[in-house]
């Protein structure tokens, strides 16, 4: 795998680990719900990177087009059936994507964590509907 350059000199460094950033206790709490045999579901318009690049939930081969992985699901479980890292990159139409994540989530029956990341706030005022329609249910 053939991986950005800052990243794989992140990846080299050796540190702390009391002394961990956001990202890394993001993917240390994923990683456990995933062991537990939960899925989650990422769902923005680049949620592999985060809105801030701080997320490296799907590396991107530099060399080989189209190739991705997801280091999530490549690590072996102590679970027999581990939970699956769903990525998906939607469009920035929030309202249809709130609509659609939400109406997934009431429809499927798996037991999934689903995270629709939301940049900055002013993307959200188009999706609120969407949230006060499904709590007054």
């Amino acid at each position: 795998m053939h991986i950005q350059k800052r990243l794989k000199a992140l990846s080299d460094k050796t540190g702390n680990l009391a002394e961990i950033d956001y990202s890394t206790a993001e993917a240390l709490a994923f990683r456990t719900i995933l062991e537990e045999g939960y899925e989650i579901r990422l769902s923005d318009q680049d949620s592999g990177q985060g809105a801030f690049r701080q997320r490296h939930a799907l590396l991107t081969d530099q060399v080989v087009e189209g190739r991705t992985i997801v280091p999530l699901n490549q690590l072996s479980a102590k679970n027999s059936q581990p939970g699956n890292l769903e990525i998906v990159n939607s469009p920035l139409s929030k309202y249809a994507v709130l609509g659609f994540e939400l109406g997934l989530s009431y429809l499927t029956s798996r037991l999934c964590l689903t995270f629709w990341e939301v940049k900055f706030g002013d993307f959200f005022n188009t999706a609120q509907v969407a949230v006060e329609s499904s709590i007054d249910q």
